[in-house]
């Protein structure tokens, strides 16, 4: 299943995450000129690597990829890096993309602290990572407590030279943190709380947090040009989530245009979960257009910008799959 979607800056890509229970998951590239996909990345073969990597030294292979949340950072010098968080080995890989040959080439992989629940990434401005643990994997109630809403998940963070993440200094425990996003200059976090219905707006300088409260279950956020956000998610329960399991899992669902700034939310697309698309995950904008995944399809999901704002109607997910 399509987990998350990014697209690559400076270039007419999206890589979309492959989230597998059975860690069979690959990293995907869509070229937006003829929307091609291709595989990226699908790990070293299993007898390539050591079976204990416990240093988290050497890429994942082939059977240890579940990949959901995603983040891109361009540098000054136009290097492209792509974290993926992989339930495979409750870690964050990184990658090293060149547009030029549609090549990726893993580089690094941090471990996420014990217990934790590989969820969200993104990059921060200075070179470092926040972390989403969407869940202590020790913790036996787990399940009942995110049907309660209560916290269970939490916010890490990493920079060059840590060996491993860590709880990110003065920012809250979460109801089920899972995708995260950063305003361009690093100050500010968005988190989104899935099983509390609700997106955080955290400073990074003092802690504050706002609470923007949501008629859905959050799942990923991305931040557009302009500093605003879309975040996709499920119109449902967390226990009715739970309770598909690996299999299929049709869901109401919706993808919504957040502003932060003035605490708006305004709905872009709904629909009723079906066979094909069960429920997205994550969206992003590209070329006027909304992408975002699906649960239980092999493809992304895209409808026209200038649909979207004529609509008065729920857009059903088949009609405009691809």
């Amino acid at each position: 299943m399509s987990e998350d979607v990014v697209r690559v800056p400076g270039a007419p890509f999206l890589i979309a995450s492959g989230m597998s229970p059975q860690g069979h998951g690959h990293l995907y590239l869509i070229d937006l000129r003829n929307r091609h996909v291709d595989t990226l990345f699908s790990g070293v073969p299993s007898g390539a690597k050591p079976k204990d990597d416990a240093s988290c030294s050497l890429p994942p292979d082939d059977k240890h990829g579940s990949y959901a949340g995603l983040s891109v950072r361009r540098d000054a010098d136009g290097a492209i890096h792509i974290y993926a968080a992989n339930n495979g080995r409750e870690s964050i890989e990184g990658f090293l993309f060149d547009v030029h040959t549609h090549q990726l080439r893993w580089t690094s992989c941090v471990k996420l602290p014990d217990g934790g629940f590989a969820n969200g990434v993104i990059a921060l401005p200075d070179g470092g990572l926040l972390a989403t643990s969407f869940f202590d994997l020790r913790d036996k109630d787990s399940q009942v407590r995110m049907e309660r809403g209560e916290a269970t998940g939490a916010v890490l963070e990493w920079h060059p030279g840590d060996t491993a993440f860590a709880p990110a200094p003065g920012l809250p425990a979460v109801a089920g943190a899972n995708g995260i996003e950063v305003s361009a200059d690093g100050k500010t976090v968005y988190v989104d709380a899935w099983s509390g219905q609700k997106l955080l707006i955290i400073s990074r300088a003092n802690g504050t947090v706002r609470e923007l409260p949501l008629d859905f279950l959050p799942d990923n956020v991305h931040r557009l040009d302009d500093g605003t956000l879309l975040v996709a998610g499920q119109r449902s329960t967390v226990k009715s989530l739970h309770q598909c399991g690996p299999g299929e899992c049709p869901q109401n669902w919706e993808v919504v245009h957040v502003d932060p700034s003035r605490g708006t939310v305004d709905k872009l697309v709904e629909g009723s979960g079906d066979d094909l698309v069960n429920y997205p995950c994550g969206a992003v904008m590209a070329d006027g257009k909304l992408y975002f995944t699906a649960r239980g399809a092999d493809r992304l999901v895209y409808l026209p910008m200038t649909r979207l704002h004529a609509q008065s109607a729920p857009v059903r997910s088949p009609a405009s799959s691809s």
